[in-house]
């Protein structure tokens, strides 16, 4: 394990040590496994952790001398910007220090999925229809046209839905010029990973959530 993280993962190298060091050489300690759990999956990483100025100052404050678990607004901006973080340093009483590398790397790959320019070129032509769709509003504008449209999407998340698997996907919405702040969808998993690959200037800061009803039997997703 740690000559493939050498080789492939250098970030995990010092938290393998650390977990060596504790005598956890065939699992991770309880409180950490959680964690490892959800970034071992295919999820893009900014669904673990928001990728903003608020999330920068509290990795300083992880990455000091000081203990963040006397701070209780450095505590309440972690538990909403990355929620299994805080759960392990609020198990631990201490952010652990081994995993500096794991916590930095994370940020850089949430940060690099919005590395794209502002505004994305696109048929933004209005026109005039007489076709007309639910809940009777006239079509004023055509979707966008974009990359990621001609390439397969393959999803590892497994949910088995037999009630529904015959319905059509998709969501009829209707936005401001900014992202929504939270979307509850059964099907989140997929369609965080399809607005990214679409959109991800205008979804940079939007929670993709799914209610604890929908939750049971989704895999392979955070």
């Amino acid at each position: 394990m740690k000559r493939l993280a050498e080789e492939h993962a250098p970030f995990l190298c010092s938290t393998l040590e650390h977990f060596e060091r504790e005598g956890c050489t065939t699992r991770a300690d309880a409180a950490y496994q959680p964690l490892l759990r959800e970034i071992s999956k295919a999820s893009p990483a900014c669904a673990l952790v928001h990728p903003c100025v608020e999330m920068d100052n509290i990795v300083e404050c992880l990455v000091s001398a000081e203990n963040v678990t006397h701070q209780s607004d450095k505590m309440l901006s972690l538990s909403t910007q990355f929620p299994l973080m805080w759960k392990l340093v609020k198990t631990l009483g201490h952010f652990p220090q081994p995993l500096q590398p794991l916590l930095m790397e994370l940020l850089r790959v949430a940060k690099a999925a919005f590395d794209v320019p502002e505004q994305v070129e696109g048929d933004g032509e209005m026109r005039e229809d007489s076709s007309f769709f639910f809940p009777m509003l006239p079509v004023r504008r055509d979707r966008g046209r974009y990359e990621m449209d001609q390439k397969a999407e393959q999803s590892s998340c497994k949910k088995y839905a037999p009630r529904h698997h015959a319905l059509i996907p998709g969501l009829f919405t209707m936005f401001c010029s900014h992202g929504p702040e939270m979307v509850f969808y059964d099907n989140c998993c997929r369609l965080h990973a399809y607005c990214l690959n679409r959109d991800p200037v205008f979804f940079k800061n939007t929670w993709f959530l799914i209610d604890r009803l929908h939750w049971k039997n989704h895999t392979g997703k955070n």
